[in-house]
């Protein structure tokens, strides 16, 4: 090679090295403006939520080898029944290699996948190498021709310089440089079956074989690095952690490599597999290895240097073939036999103390000065507990079987315990003193208890609310005949200005502070919670916000009583809303009948002066790490916790939800949005497509069907679109509905369709999807046309008033109208007809017309017409199908009929149309055919 050769070829590289370092930087940069993260290594590993796909659920295949993700979103698996590609809803199989383009005696099984720097697919299969650009839609099979040394892929790895490197199971290892692939075996010093490759941070490719160690390629040659204890093992899997340590799975245990020392780990020191078949470091530097034997493990560093393994617990073993973290940071896991998983970080985390009682039903909670966390349950037993620890539990006798709906403590530090249907009990020093109806309580049936600023206790009761004062300790009550809104009292609130408002079934009561006068609010609405504002400006007056059950949320300026309602038409979730929260973001945290939602106050201030069409808010439930998004005791202010560090507590079906709003990773990043097809009437259009045109003539019908490839809670992912000019505004479809848009009778001309997502986070992807076509207008439709055609039919109208008014009187017809019929000639015409039709049966002829039938009979149409209506008293219409009435039912009423179709019938006797033989047969039966059909006789004997 010449000097100049060998500088160009290095001054190549070193661009192709200096774009790919550019990319890698934005990346990074990208990644952090949108601040992405992964799985937090500080958090236990049984806090991570796992999702699993299998064919009981919808994925193709259970047995899955690799998994890679397409810059348009969608993430591909090899599986055993083919290419899978998945947008986090629908699962498709996809053909990548026509037959004519692999060995009759080979198959196309995909097994290893890799997505290049430039975003083109490649999938190593049993059969070869095959690219698609997700641009063109195109596949692209390489075979001997193209020079691949080998079929069966076991591994395709890119390295700095852009290189494709393509290894072989049972051979060697190709290098793709330039659209040219280069073969390496024994004689460059290389051994066979090679399974993994590694690029260092040096830049050195290392290459691990099945049964003959590590490779090392240098300068085009392949020189075996030394790690001890490696020989006669089987190697699986190589990767080099962010700190330079390589780590070599085997079918014998894990190796960890550095510069200075090899260590083995193995069932012996706490895995739990032997059999290491895939290793990947996350993007927060999280170690994962998956086993054949042992499931998931997360590989950590304890404090006294030594290596722990901390195994993923799921409820049943599966066998690991691959790991991949997507771009939203969740890990994939591929298995043998059991489809894929996904881990993900979870949003919200049960209390632990209570994992162990899942059987039982709490009710209630409530948080005493001296940090106890008390928890009341649906069986009357009472658990204490102290930060992550359960203290005690009591069972009371006084309490058994009783609902423990309401917890509050006094001034003395007595509890308050209110119950579903016994009252209130006062527990002190270990006893328990009932207070009822009859000792003043409005009701038996407690939903709530408040303690206001003064001490006094406010118990909301189905039928009313009651005070018990602390200077007198009276229980005094009040109730829907003394002005209360309503009947039942969900919750009490008091405000800055220490006034009472009373939330009810009916609307809110609203009481000042010497009790002197009463206010409705909202009369007839179901108040679930009220909440001051804290923010509301001075000038304004005082701001508060109520949940409501079924009518939304809704915001009470005090000043001017003006209300602003926030529902589902506006984008709230749901309009059921129980308990209500604010962060210290100053977002609204509501507990409701669809999980609980988050929406912020900056949003609803946004939207109410128009600068938002659609509200933002976000919906939180099991996909989010809740065991359950139903609630219990839901209208009681004890269902919900705030902490005074800022958690959220909700008491679920499932037990205890907690979210701490500021640890909360966002998903800033936008969904992808992607037009899968369109439909032009029935012409239909795959996509991606390399045509940038689109035209079409007489077309009026257009449905598009589009997705936003997403896997972090898709079922939540919301769209809107528009075609301008045709809409003003963007079209919002709701989260769930079937992700198309119909246009039915678009007018010519040229069109662009837009379409965009948020996803569950609500970030709106700002840059639309578009698709610009054109429909053209046949002859007919044009403007000229219909000109032209005006122009002739004013012109023909013209023209037949003119002749009409000049034309000879009819001498004929006016004799005819002039003259009576003749009765002879009648009666010879009458007869004719009764041949043609009750012999003959004309009337089975489902063309036939006045004018035909006059033909038959050799006379004018119009003296038919004029036998008809004068001698047999019907018109054409009613005497034909009065003749075919009467065949019908001749056929219904025989044995024959029975098991003949009425819809044959109608047919068979002549008409051309269902509804017009089943009003005529009602016209001259009174009945509907079946009704006259269930009528017949069934018994037919003397």
């Amino acid at each position: 090679m010449s000097k100049k050769n060998y500088l160009d070829m290095n001054r190549r590289e070193m661009n192709v090295i200096s774009k790919r370092v550019f990319f890698f930087i934005f990346n990074i940069l990208f990644l952090s403006l949108f601040q992405l993260s992964g799985l937090n290594p500080n958090k236990g590993i049984d806090t991570y939520l796992l999702d699993s796909w299998e064919m009981t659920n919808g994925f193709p295949s259970n047995e899955v080898t690799s998994i890679a993700q397409t810059p348009d979103g969608y993430l591909w698996f090899a599986t055993s029944k083919g290419l899978v590609r998945f947008d986090g809803i629908t699962f498709s199989i996809i053909t990548f290699a026509k037959k004519e383009e692999i060995s009759p005696l080979k198959t196309a099984i995909p097994l290893m996948l890799l997505v290049e720097g430039n975003g083109t697919l490649w999938i190593g299969s049993s059969a070869g190498l095959t690219s698609y650009s997700h641009r063109t839609g195109r596949f692209k099979t390489y075979t001997a021709a193209n020079g691949l040394s080998g079929n069966r892929v076991s591994c395709i790895k890119e390295d700095m310089r852009g290189n494709l490197w393509v290894g072989y199971m049972g051979g060697y290892v190709d290098r793709r440089n330039n659209g040219k692939f280069t073969a390496f075996n024994e004689t460059h010093g290389l051994k066979k079956g090679i399974n993994a490759i590694v690029e260092n941070r040096k830049g050195n490719l290392l290459f691990a074989t099945r049964e003959n160690g590590v490779f090392e390629y240098r300068d085009g040659s392949f020189i075996r690095h030394h790690v001890p204890d490696l020989d006669k093992l089987q190697l699986y899997a190589m990767v080099e952690d962010w700190k330079g340590v390589l780590w070599i799975g085997t079918d014998n245990g894990l190796f960890r490599v550095t510069h200075k020392t090899t260590v083995r780990y193995t069932t012996n020191e706490g895995l739990p597999g032997n059999k290491i078949i895939t290793v990947l470091e996350d993007s927060e530097r999280n170690l994962w290895a998956g086993t054949l034997e042992g499931g998931l493990v997360r590989i950590k560093k304890a404090g006294d240097g030594h290596i722990v393994f901390e195994r993923v617990p799921t409820t049943k073993s599966f066998k690991i073939l691959c790991l991949f973290e997507d771009r939203e940071k969740s890990l994939w896991i591929c298995t043998l036999d059991s489809g894929i998983k996904r881990l993900k970080d979870g949003k919200f985390t049960s209390y632990t103390p209570l994992e162990a009682y899942h059987d039982e039903i709490f009710l209630s909670m409530f948080r005493d000065s001296k940090g106890n966390t008390w928890l009341g349950t649906y069986n009357g037993k009472l658990f204490r507990c102290q930060g992550s620890d359960l203290k005690e539990i009591l069972e009371p006798p006084e309490l058994s079987g009783s609902g423990i709906t309401a917890i509050e403590e006094d001034k003395e530090g007595s509890l308050w315990i209110g119950t579903n249907g016994e009252g209130v009990f006062r527990k002190k020093k270990g006893t328990y003193v009932q207070y009822t109806i009859d000792d003043g309580l409005a009701d038996n049936q407690v939903i709530s208890i408040f303690k206001d600023s003064q001490g006094h206790l406010w118990f909301c009761t189905s039928g009313g609310i009651s005070i018990k004062q602390t200077r007198s300790g009276t229980l005094d009550s009040f109730a829907s005949r003394c002005g209360l809104s309503g009947k039942t009292v969900h919750n009490v609130y008091e405000d800055k200005a220490h006034n009472i408002w009373i939330a009810t079934n009916r609307g809110i009561t609203l009481l000042t502070k010497s009790f002197a006068k009463i206010t409705h609010y909202l009369a007839g609405v179901s108040i679930t919670c009220i909440y001051e504002d804290p923010d509301a400006p001075e000038e304004g007056g005082p701001i508060f916000w109520a949940a409501t059950d079924g009518a939304g949320l809704k915001r009470l300026r005090l000043k001017d009583g003006k209300i602003t309602h926030y529902t589902t038409d506006h984008g709230m979730a749901t309009n059921v809303i129980y308990q209500f929260f604010e962060d210290r973001d100053k977002n609204f945290w509501l507990m409701s009948n669809s999980g609980v939602l988050r929406v912020g106050k900056g949003e609803l201030n946004r939207f109410d002066h128009g600068q938002v069409e659609y509200l933002n808010c976000i919906s939180y439930g099991i996909a989010d790490g809740m065991k359950s998004s139903e609630f219990n005791n839901e209208f009681s202010r004890h269902s919900a916790l705030k902490t005074k560090s800022g958690e959220f507590w909700f008491v679920t079906k499932k037990g205890i939800s907690i979210v701490v709003p500021e640890n909360i990773s966002i998903n800033k990043t936008p969904p992808p949005v992607v037009i899968e097809q369109v439909w032009f009437d029935r012409q239909s259009v795959s996509f991606p497509s390399e045509s940038k045109s689109y035209t079409f003539t007489g077309i009026r019908n257009v449905k598009f069907r589009f997705t936003a490839p997403t896997f972090l809670s898709p079922e939540k992912i919301r769209f809107k679109y528009q075609i301008a000019g045709v809409e003003k505004k963007w079209v919002y479809l709701p989260a769930g509905k079937e992700r198309i848009a119909l246009y039915e009778d678009l007018e010519p001309g040229a069109h662009t369709f837009k379409v965009t997502a948020c996803n569950a986070e609500g970030i709106w992807n700002t840059n639309a999807t578009s698709f610009t076509f054109t429909l053209k207008s046949f002859f007919y439709q044009t403007l000229l046309f219909k000109i032209a055609v005006f122009l002739f039919f004013t012109v023909l109208i013209a023209a037949a008033v003119y002749i009409y008014k000049k034309r000879p009187f009819d001498k004929k017809i006016n004799k005819y109208k002039n003259s009576s019929l003749n009765e002879k000639f009648a009666e010879v015409c009458i007869r004719r007809l009764k041949h043609l039709v009750e012999v003959e049966k004309v009337y089975r002829d489902d063309y036939i017309t006045l004018q035909s039938l006059a033909d038959k009979l050799s006379i004018p149409s119009h003296v038919l017409s004029r036998i008809l209506n004068e001698k047999l008293k019907k018109n054409f219409s009613d005497y034909m199908n009065y003749h075919r009435i009467e065949e019908a039912k001749e056929i219904l009423m025989s044995p024959e009929g029975s098991d003949k179709k009425i819809s044959a019938v109608a047919y068979d006797v002549g008409f051309k149309a269902l509804t017009v033989f089943y009003k005529a047969f009602k016209k001259f039966t009174g009945k509907t055919p079946k009704q006259y059909k269930q009528d017949k006789p069934t018994n037919f004997s003397n």
